[in-house]
């Protein structure tokens, strides 16, 4: 998970945000419109990540590193498929839970301001 706060908005607040949700997906799950729109997006990325032969290879080596199954990457839109809302409420209740966050928080310098190309 990894959230961005808008200018404006406080880091602390974008937190508690955060925690918010997880405890409404904890809660209520989610519905079958935002199930299908996460599908979307994944099978979206899964797309791009073969436009090109490097991509695509270092996907079939990343499933056979950590997985030992290359074939993932022909099974993994079948599996994502098959989740079901209840199976993402009762992963968020086992997993979004404080005993399994890291927190890291990065400010840029100079308050965030992006200075012009070429400027130190």
């Amino acid at each position: 998970m990894v959230a961005i706060p808008r200018p404006g908005v406080k880091v602390e607040d974008l937190e508690k945000a955060v925690y918010d949700e997880f405890e409404a997906v904890k809660k209520d799950g989610i519905t079958a419109q935002e199930l299908e729109k996460a599908r979307i997006q994944i099978l979206r990325g899964d797309i791009q990540g073969r436009a090109n032969d490097l991509n695509l290879a270092n996907r079939i080596g990343f499933l056979a590193v950590y997985y030992n199954d290359p074939n993932l990457i022909i099974l993994a839109m079948k599996k994502l498929s098959a989740v079901t809302a209840d199976q993402v409420k009762q992963a968020a209740q086992k997993y979004l839970v404080p005993e399994h966050r890291s927190v890291m928080v990065t400010t840029p310098q100079g308050g965030g301001r992006r200075r012009p190309a070429g400027q130190q």
